[in-house]
């Protein structure tokens, strides 16, 4: 039997250690034109390369879509979990988890995590995948310098984690700085990505505009090292969020606290990176965007603007969360990343 996303993430939410908002996620039936798209957006963007006068579909009685992946692994003794460290080319120690089976699922998380970041995510994805998380260098239980954050350090220490992990090829899920890593292992070696999505993350590609963010966010941050947002407050979570969710916002700013670098030292290292514009526009790999719709970060704007210059790339916005809807509206989360990995898997 296929389950929808949103039906294993009401039920893994249920054993989760944080409670979760009850939300599901519904669509608007896709419109002919669109039949070749099925993602479950929340609010949809016009693709790239469609014309200027294409519109988004009228809204349609809400409809909850399935993920396509097939058979769902056993659940008869759990869900196989293992762990370990893989070793970087410097002898950095980058610690992961494999949990699952099927196809390679990595997850990578942004500044405000770790591995551990993904719980909304890995009970869920990890009944169709083989869901691998880590660590990135600098980030506990990983060891490493935290000022050596060029994304080429970064792309190796991803490499060395899916070698580790025996895997060659895989859907590769960055956040925010995580979204560096995983574009950058896109443009390096497509050969092992079967699929990208970006995050809450601009991902080192660049404009004028786009740079002229980067510093206002490099002020940002080192705002945030010198002075730490009060309690169950965070720049990555809307207020809303905080409001309603001051657990959960707290539980936010702890994963934050294992042994992570400064923001300021990885906003600034990272702002330097600018991807290739003409080595973007060849790219094949099935593409997409991620932003909750009231991220200050990296607004809808800006990551549409990002968008533009990925061929076919799609735009998904979450509503009711700000930099971090992965943990804000998971359900809704999961389900539009779960359509679009389905998706992505029937090409």
């Amino acid at each position: 039997m296929k389950h929808s996303f949103a039906k294993c993430a009401a039920s893994a939410a249920a054993a989760a250690f944080v409670s979760t908002l009850a939300l599901g996620l519904t669509a608007a039936l896709p419109s002919p034109a669109q039949a070749k798209h099925p993602i479950p957006n929340v609010l949809i963007d016009r693709p790239n390369g469609a014309p200027k006068s294409w519109q988004r579909p009228a809204k349609a009685p809400p409809v909850r879509i399935p993920f396509a992946d097939p058979a769902p692994a056993g659940r008869a003794g759990g869900i196989a979990r293992t762990t370990g460290f893989a070793t970087a080319r410097d002898g950095t120690r980058l610690y992961y988890e494999k949990i699952g089976s099927g196809p390679a699922l990595v997850f990578i998380h942004g500044l405000g995590g770790n591995h551990a970041a993904w719980f909304h995510q890995v009970p869920v994805f990890a009944q169709h995948f083989t869901v691998i998380t880590l660590s990135q260098r600098g980030f506990a239980p990983s060891t490493g310098r935290q000022d050596r954050y060029d994304v080429g350090v970064l792309v190796a220490d991803l490499l060395a984690v899916m070698d580790a992990c025996g895997v060659e090829k895989a859907s590769v899920v960055g956040q925010s700085m995580g979204g560096w890593t995983a574009l950058g292992l896109t443009l390096r070696a497509p050969e092992r990505v079967r699929a990208l999505v970006l995050a809450d993350t601009v991902a080192g590609i660049s404009d004028a505009e786009i740079v002229a963010h980067h510093t206002a966010m490099l002020a940002n941050a080192r705002k945030l090292g010198a002075t730490p947002p009060p309690l169950a407050r965070h720049p990555a979570l809307s207020p809303e969020f905080c409001a309603a969710n001051p657990a959960e916002a707290y539980l936010y700013q702890t994963l934050a606290s294992f042994g992570a670098p400064t923001p300021a030292s990885i906003a600034g290292q990272l702002s330097t990176t600018r991807f290739d514009n003409a080595q973007l526009a060849r790219l094949k790999i099935p593409t997409l965007f991620v932003v909750g719709r009231s991220d200050t970060v990296f607004p809808p704007a800006l990551i549409r603007r990002a968008a533009t210059h990925v061929p076919g790339a799609r735009v998904v916005e979450i509503d009711g969360a700000g930099h971090s809807p992965y943990f804000e509206q998971p359900e809704r989360w999961n389900d539009a990343v779960g359509g679009f990995l389905g998706a992505a898997a029937q090409r």
